[in-house]
């Protein structure tokens, strides 16, 4: 969407931040961290390495970052205060972004908002004059204490305008944006999980599983063999049967959480997550060939 000065003739300054690094030098930051994650699936990295500036799926947009600054009297106690709330509005892009890293100089004044070169990222993060009015009520409401009666003595907003290069991957019917900040170097990357390693977390998983239920029937069975010799002659069986116990509600996990630790940590080997079955196998067949 194209600017609009309808959503910024209520601004105090209009600033266009400069582009201090390059698209090209963006869209290789952006192929390369997604290449050295480990944690991508390869055929994904494979088709954003073949990404160019020409690329259909790489553009520049502008980011909307707003500045409001409000001067407020409020009632506390039965005394008259007053307050500066001074912050930046959400842009609805990633924080790791850090559009709001900028300093004096680094934009340029614009009178109008057309003038800006390219289309806005988030045309959602627009406000009207009255859309505004009701955002910064809430602000203000949010920042004193509840039921608090509250006046404004003056107000003022001003919006900045960050180009950012946008590699706007799709993949498997859902969407993997992401972002380069050209004007602090900052930059945000997607993508999806790497199959391999959501397969790893499933197997783990499964022998978990296995060898949870494999340890408590050869307690069992040590046991019940054992029983007819004595309860005493049970005794290794029963213990085998409660360290499973213990080793296993400790180490219950969902599947989800194997994949995840997969996920997060790929170069470790399929029985780290699940070394626990290892004791408790051995605790377990010990007790079954004893009796």
């Amino acid at each position: 969407m194209a600017l609009d000065n309808r959503y910024f003739s209520f601004c105090k300054t209009l600033g266009l931040m400069k582009e201090k690094f390059t698209r090209q030098r963006a869209l290789d930051a952006i192929k390369n961290a997604v290449k050295n994650d480990k944690a991508a699936d390869p055929a994904f990295v494979a088709e954003v390495e073949k990404l160019t500036l020409n690329s259909r799926e790489v553009y520049i947009r502008v980011c909307v970052l707003y500045h409001y600054q409000m001067n407020v009297k409020y009632v506390a106690g039965g005394a008259m205060k007053s307050t500066v709330i001074n912050d930046f509005g959400h842009s609805g892009v990633p924080d790791s972004l850090k559009l709001t890293k900028f300093g004096e100089g680094e934009y340029t004044t614009l009178q109008n908002a057309s003038q800006v070169p390219f289309p806005v990222y988030n045309d959602e993060n627009l406000f009207t004059l009255e859309s505004m009015k009701s955002a910064l009520a809430k602000v203000i409401e949010e920042r004193l204490p509840n039921a608090t009666d509250y006046q404004t003595n003056g107000w003022d907003v001003s919006a900045y305008f960050v180009p950012t290069l946008i590699v706007d991957m799709h993949w498997n019917g859902k969407r993997y944006p992401m972002y380069y900040n050209l004007q602090n170097g900052c930059y945000h990357w997607d993508y999806p999980d790497n199959p391999a390693l959501l397969k790893k977390g499933a197997t783990a998983k499964t022998l978990s599983t296995l060898a949870t239920v494999g340890s408590y029937v050869l307690s069992v069975l040590s046991a019940l063999t054992a029983i007819s010799a004595g309860l005493g002659a049970a005794i290794p069986g029963v213990i085998a049967f409660i360290i499973t116990h213990i080793l296993a509600k400790k180490n219950k996990h969902s599947k989800n959480y194997y994949q995840k630790y997969f996920l997060n940590n790929p170069e470790k080997g399929l029985l780290a997550p699940i070394k626990f079955i290892i004791p408790m196998l051995i605790v377990a067949i010990i007790a079954f060939v004893l009796f």
